[in-house]
């Protein structure tokens, strides 16, 4: 127990993926207009983009992420 990863901000395994926006059981769609809610999520990870709906959130992301 003492080497799980404890979040402070709720998402301990370092996920963000928001089931309560989606339709029908998937999950939510992330856009641009969400970049900062995943910013300030703390999550390693977020699920699910798509390049059909908004491209701009994952140019973004990759741009602030290139090494």
């Amino acid at each position: 127990m003492n080497r799980i990863y404890h979040n402070p901000y709720g998402s301990d395994n370092m996920r963000f993926i928001d089931f309560k926006c989606g339709k029908s059981g998937s999950p939510y769609t992330f856009t641009i207009c969400d970049y900062q809610k995943l910013k300030e999520s703390h999550a390693l990870v977020a699920r699910k983009f798509s390049i059909d709906k908004d491209s701009q959130i994952i140019e973004k992301i990759f741009k602030e992420t290139a090494l």
